[in-house]
């Protein structure tokens, strides 16, 4: 309701939350009312000004309308916001601050097969990053090619770390789930990143049989994760390892297996895939069960 507000269809929303459920809720908040979502990397609050420069560029291609965030973050840039002319005009939505009771009597708007649902950002690795529109029939081909070889049954589990702004950690990590109906459990990237024991634990709790990751942190966990933290862990669900976005080292996928074969990991969980913003996501990859 708030992002309508007497606006046309096709708005270009910009998504500016840190890791969490908030930004699911921004990005459909976006769908529901036809507008279009710009998934953003979140902000360092030790580093607003810095945050938002780096942004600035995403802006300055999508020529958002608003920023929805969350009251904290909204307190955090607010003082520096005003410095950076990418962001004059854009109006900024605290969604956590917005009337509930008004938002559950606000109709979603239908959208068209041939409409924008979001604008994805590649990472910027090799130059400034680049917008790529996805329309809603292509991510719903991609949710459904995903299925093609990998198995996700209605018991399935996905547990996924990757950020949101990236087109791996959205389309698969959280669209996915949603999509197929099984059940998709979602962890910061940070946490992650910073003790890579604890997705492997996350794996192991919730019997999780999808999972996936860059070449890093297989490799990561690997060398890092210790003996004494691998206390009950159990990785015989796991049917389905994804690794993409990044070159796949046959190495690292040979360290990892024996590493942790012996807490019930199978290598032909392996999925190799590749992909790419421009592709809605998913290009090709290895099929579930394969030989290595």
């Amino acid at each position: 309701a708030r992002l309508r507000d007497g606006r046309p269809r096709g708005e270009r929303a910009l998504l500016v939350y840190p890791p969490g459920l908030e930004f699911i809720e921004g990005f459909f908040g976006c769908l529901g009312a036809g507008a279009i979502a710009v998934p953003a990397p979140p902000l360092n609050p030790l580093k607003p000004r810095l945050s938002l420069q780096r942004i600035a560029a995403i802006v300055e291609s999508a020529r958002p309308s608003c920023a929805l965030t969350l009251s904290s973050t909204l307190a955090t840039v607010a003082p520096v916001v005003a410095e950076i002319p990418a962001f004059a005009g854009v109006r900024w939505i605290a969604t956590d601050a917005v009337d509930r009771a008004a938002a559950t009597t606000a109709a979603l708007s239908p959208a068209r097969p041939e409409e924008v649902a979001l604008i994805q950002y590649t990472s910027g690795s090799t130059s400034t990053p680049k917008g790529a529109a996805l329309t809603h029939a292509s991510v719903m081909h991609n949710v459904a090619w995903f299925d093609d070889g990998w198995e996700h049954t209605p018991d399935a589990v996905g547990v996924n770390w990757l950020p949101a702004f990236h087109d791996l950690g959205l389309v698969y990590g959280i669209l996915a789930p949603l999509w197929g109906g099984f059940l998709g459990i979602q962890m910061s990237p940070i946490d992650v990143i910073q003790r890579p024991a604890q997705w492997l634990k996350a794996l192991s709790q919730w019997r999780a049989t999808h999972s996936c990751g860059p070449n890093f942190i297989y490799d990561l966990c690997a060398r890092k994760v210790r003996d004494e933290d691998c206390a009950g862990l159990d990785l015989g669900a796991w049917r389905v390892a994804l690794t993409a976005a990044e070159p796949v080292r046959a190495e690292t996928l040979e360290r990892f297996a024996r590493r942790f074969a012996p807490y019930g990991f199978n290598a032909r969980a392996f999925c190799p895939g590749y992909g790419l913003s421009e592709g809605t996501c998913k290009v090709v990859a290895v099929a579930a069960r394969v030989e290595p």
